[in-house]
This record gives structure tokens, sequence and C-alpha cells, in this order.
């Protein structure tokens, strides 16, 4: 892969899980907390809210393209002191993608939509969304500081081009 096309994918995986990392931690911070009070009338509300648009069309841009390419960049890379920092990427990345699942799977249709859990349920997958949401920050975190590493030594590589094979 040539070094400039490998640089400019890799700062593209870079903005999409930076996006969806600032996404995540957001509803972390500012928007879930407040669903753990009066769940049931807050679920409902959102999902009334909701009819037009959802946080979906934020989110599955950069949740869906960033981790396949990483590992795409990942498999195809040349540059040795690349290789750990790719891979610790990957491996993040995998987590950040289970949680995802494991939320759009079994999480959000129980706090949304015809599928909602009962009032007196709703509260405790509220909670659970907040820590798998939190675990999630995390692992889209350490995927982003990963990926930061590859790119560091994408940038020494290409500057000394002695370690460069491609």
């Amino acid at each position: 892969m040539r070094p400039s096309l490998q640089r400019a994918l890799t700062v593209a995986v870079l903005a999409g899980f930076a996006a969806w990392g600032y996404g995540n931690l957001y509803e972390a911070v500012v928007f879930s907390p407040n669903w753990v009070v009066d769940a049931g009338a807050q679920m409902a509300r959102l999902d009334a809210f909701f009819v037009r648009t959802s946080p979906t069309a934020y989110f599955v841009p950069p949740a869906f393209l960033a981790p396949p390419v990483l590992w795409a960049l990942a498999w195809r890379n040349e540059v040795p002191s690349a290789r750990r920092p790719y891979r610790l990427a990957s491996f993040a990345a995998v987590a950040a993608v289970a949680l995802n699942l494991a939320i759009v799977a079994v999480i959000i249709p129980r706090l949304f939509g015809p599928h909602r859990a009962s009032d007196g349920e709703i509260g405790a997958f509220c909670w659970l969304w907040n820590g798998a949401n939190g675990l999630r920050v995390l692992a889209v975190s350490a995927t982003v500081w990963q990926v930061l590493g590859a790119l560091r030594a994408l940038e020494g590589a290409w500057t000394s081009r002695s370690s460069w094979t491609g």
C-alpha cells in the first residue's frame, strides 16, 4: 500500500472512531444519565420524539465504516513500527463493535419502539445501557489512542523512509 494512501486511510479511521466516541461520550455524560429518573416517562418522551430521524443517522456511518477499514489497514500494513498499534487498535475495535451489537440488539429494543419494556422494567435497562455505553466509550477511546500510535509510527517511517518496505 502506498504510504500516502495508508496515512489518509488511517486519518479517516481516526476521524470515524473519534466521531463515534464523541457521540457516545456526549450521551454518557449529558444525555443518558437523565434516563434513570422517571425512566418510563423519559423513554416514552424519547420514543415519541424520534419520529423522522434518530441517533442512528449520526452513529451508523463511523460505527460501520471505521472498523473494517482499520482491520484492512492492520492486515495490509508493511511498516514494522505500526504493527503493534494497529493490532491493539483492532482488538479494541472488536470490543467496541461487540458492545455496540449488544447494545443495539439487546438493550435499545427494550427502551424504544413496540417491544419496549414495561415502566417497571425500563429503569434497569436504562442503567444497563449506561454501563454498557461506558464500556463502549472506553473501547472506542482505546481504539483512538492506538490508531494515533499507528499514525505516529507511519509518520516516523515516512520521514525516515529506511523502515518503509512498501
